[in-house]
């Protein structure tokens, strides 16, 4: 958000003030700054530590003043146009406008003096949008908080990085941090402090950026539930609090600056611009060139890292004692077991924070480092021998002169390899880590990979604090088993046959490439735990109505059935048997169909189709259930794109969606129709625990829930709602609403 060099700060000669460092949202502290100034210039003076305006009782005024930058310094204006008129000033749209927008209407709200103000910033953010046309590279990633950071850290001395609680104590800072995390999934779940990110406020960002100036801040524990496995064990999970992940959020963009360059390129799990699909890719392309597969799992990574190897290495890095402080509390907050004992372990990291998987990756960083390190001193030889098989054959073809003894020849040729396999003096080694999963792949003998396997064991145990899973750490054949890594089953030919490529060099015999296919058997038992396919008394797989949903409006069901097809052939763009998902894809279409018969009392999948169509077409919204148009190979690897595991696609529920969509209505209390948004009455979990533990309910009450969870409220209403500050008229709209 900042622009680096002084001609685009446009830092005149004729009036200058002392600043230290740049401030990464530059252009929003100057809006706000601006706009205190172009409101009252009487009262502008200019001291030493910056610029400061005082507007008589007016929340703006005060606003501009406690705002800190991130040198430290208060609000400083930039240039010599700070005391012209606010159009002026605003040359162009800033990140996050429409955030800091919000934020200025929120400080002047009850000031009528300052309606022009805001009159004026729309009108300026109107004309921009229209006018603007920023020749923009739509292959390189936009900016977010991380890369802004990653322009405004220096190394000092060491090479350890200073001053963090500067960038960290911003409330603007804060907002744009807060504006990366608010769409995720999650954040309206409580944690153990009772609080989502509903209701946010510019004072909840500026207290917050004081309580990390000071170190006063705590973190609640995660309160934590089982999530049942397959295999009859549970996982953990925590549920920590939405409003502590905003601060979550920016300590992982300056640690994520700080590392980022640092990692090397065999890390790929929770990365920017990687996913499980480029770490699959590199396996794709370079899997066939390798004799031995060693499948690693580290046991139980997350919860098993000790918070004195995590503080030891990030302080490496970091200079300021009280980033590190944080980052302690951050791993010292412990969780609520399900009984409610408050657990504080000395190993781990919080399960559900945003920080954790970042913390994961610093720490098996130094595997990292180490497997690069074995990689450059295993390898050997610069290429094989040549095969004593295929000279004798290439021999005697040279001598042979009848025309059908030399093709049968050069058949024979082309089923051979010209270097010898089995060449002890070439060794190559590759290593691919995805989060605590990796593999190793290597061209040696057996007992060359398992002494790479146990040196691996030992410096996790003794470096990183972490142990390998005996069970799931396993060496196979690459070229006689198939193996499966980050849900994905890798198959080498049998018979490896070679064909004719054209290059530069003339017509080359190349070879064919590991096979990277979607594991189908395993996605068809996940889809019958799942409920949505069925195995008869013939072991015939059949599909299955999925009632869960059968209470969803018609449009609602195909969406959540879309969901599941699109997911799994999104994930799967890279399969070479990606045709075998169309007996996936038919499971999930005929169990939409069995649900709908069922929803509307039809009988049967047949008459479903005979009713809706081929497609199940929605009669109200013309919504259809998704049919590929093709299912060839496409060999596609989104390698930047996060893609939700097979697991996550199948497993996920809209159980607790038991309402119409209110979208399209007008306010329970104005009745307008702009910025509608979705008010929550009550959860309807907590309606059916309540049911299912036998206290006192009544139907009505019950019903109720069902039809108001939702009150459409425009945007206006909405916050004021959230601040206590309705009539009594209003709330009385509310509890009548039942549309």
């Amino acid at each position: 958000m900042s622009r680096s060099s002084k001609a685009e700060d446009n830092e005149p000669d004729t009036l200058k003030c002392y600043q230290s460092r740049g401030y990464i949202p530059s252009r929003i502290c100057r809006y706000i700054t601006s706009v205190a100034f172009s409101n009252n210039r009487s009262g502008e003076s200019c001291q030493k530590t910056g610029h400061y305006s005082s507007i008589g009782g007016s929340k703006l005024g005060q606003a501009a003043k406690t705002t800190r930058t991130l040198s430290g310094t208060n609000s400083q204006l930039r240039d010599s146009t700070a005391s012209m008129p606010l159009l002026s000033i605003m040359r162009e749209r800033s990140f996050h406008s429409s955030s800091v927008a919000l934020i200025i209407r929120t400080a002047t709200k009850g000031n009528k003096d300052n309606t022009s103000i805001l009159e004026t910033l729309d009108k300026h953010s109107k004309k921009l949008v229209g006018d603007t046309k920023p020749n923009v590279n739509k292959a390189v990633k936009p900016s977010n908080v991380t890369t802004m950071v990653m322009q405004k850290l220096t190394y000092i001395n060491d090479k350890k990085f200073f001053n963090l609680l500067d960038i960290l104590s911003d409330p603007l800072y804060l907002v744009a941090c807060y504006e990366e995390i608010k769409g995720k999934k999650g954040n309206m779940t409580p944690g153990s402090d009772n609080y989502t990110i509903d209701g946010l406020d510019w004072n909840w960002f500026v207290k917050t950026a004081e309580t990390l100036r000071k170190g006063s801040i705590k973190f609640s524990p995660a309160r934590r539930i089982e999530i049942p496995k397959s295999n009859g064990k549970s996982r953990p999970l925590g549920i920590g609090s939405p409003r502590e992940k905003i601060v979550q959020k920016a300590i992982h963009a300056i640690l994520e600056a700080i590392y980022e360059p640092l990692f090397l390129e065999y890390s790929h799990g929770f990365r920017p611009l990687r996913s499980i699909h480029s770490a699959l890719r590199k396996i794709y392309l370079t899997g066939n060139k390798y004799s031995w597969v060693i499948q690693g799992d580290i046991t139980k990574c997350f919860d098993s890292i000790p918070h004195h190897i995590i503080m030891k290495l990030t302080s490496q890095k970091i200079g300021d004692p009280r980033v590190l402080e944080l980052i302690s509390k951050f791993l010292k907050a412990g969780y609520l077991e399900p009984s409610g004992n408050l657990v504080k372990p000395s190993v781990g990291t919080p399960q559900g924070g945003i920080l954790s998987p970042l913390l994961c990756n610093i720490v098996l960083h130094q595997f990292d480092l180490f497997m690069d390190k074995t990689i450059k001193i295993f390898r050997k030889g610069n290429k094989r021998k040549d095969s004593p098989a295929y000279k004798k054959a290439l021999y005697l073809r040279k001598k042979e002169t009848d025309p059908k003894v030399r093709k049968n020849l050069l058949t024979a040729l082309r089923t051979l390899n010209s270097n010898d396999r089995m060449d002890p003096n070439f060794k190559r080694l590759e290593y691919i880590r995805y989060a605590d999963d990796f593999v190793i792949l290597v061209t040696g003998s057996i007992h060359e990979a398992t002494h790479i396997k146990n040196n691996a064991k030992e410096f996790l145990r003794r470096a990183c604090g972490l142990e390998l899973n005996s069970e799931k750490t396993v060496i196979t054949n690459v070229a006689d088993n198939k193996w499966s890594f980050l849900g994905a089953e890798i198959v080498k030919l049998k018979k490896n046959p070679s064909f004719l490529v054209s290059s530069r060099f003339g017509r080359q015999v190349g070879n064919s490439r590991l096979l990277v296919k979607a594991p189908i058997d395993k996605l068809l038992d996940k889809l019958i735990k799942a409920g949505f396919i069925r195995r008869n008394s013939k072991g015939i797989l059949l599909p299955k109505m999925y009632g869960a949903v059968m209470n969803l409006d018609h449009a609602d069901i195909l969406t959540f059935y879309n969901s599941k097809l699109k997911g799994l052939l999104n994930f799967y763009s890279f399969a070479a048997n990606r045709n075998k998902l169309g007996r996936i894809l038919w499971l999930l279409r005929a169990s939409c169909a069995l649900t709908l018969a069922r929803k509307y009392k039809l009988g049967t999948m047949r008459q479903a189709f005979y009713k809706f169509g081929n497609f199940l077409k929605c009669p109200y919204t013309d919504k259809v259930i998704f049919i590929p148009d093709s299912l060839k190979v496409l060999h596609d690897y989104k390698r930047s794109v996060h893609s939700p595991l097979p697991d996550e696609i199948i497993n996920i529920s809209w159980a607790g969606k038991l309402t119409k969509t209110s979208f399209g209505k007008t306010c329970a209390i104005c009745g307008t129709s702009s910025n509608i948004e979705m008010h929550h009455l009550r959860s309807v979990k907590d309606v059916r625990s309540k049911y299912l533990s036998k206290e006192t309910l009544s139907v009505s009450r019950f019903a109720g829930a069902i039809r108001r969870k939702q009150i459409p409220l425009c945007s206006y209403h909405h916050q004021l709602y959230h601040k206590g500050e309705l009539s009594h008229q209003d709330i009385i709209s509310i509890a009548n609403y039942d549309k």
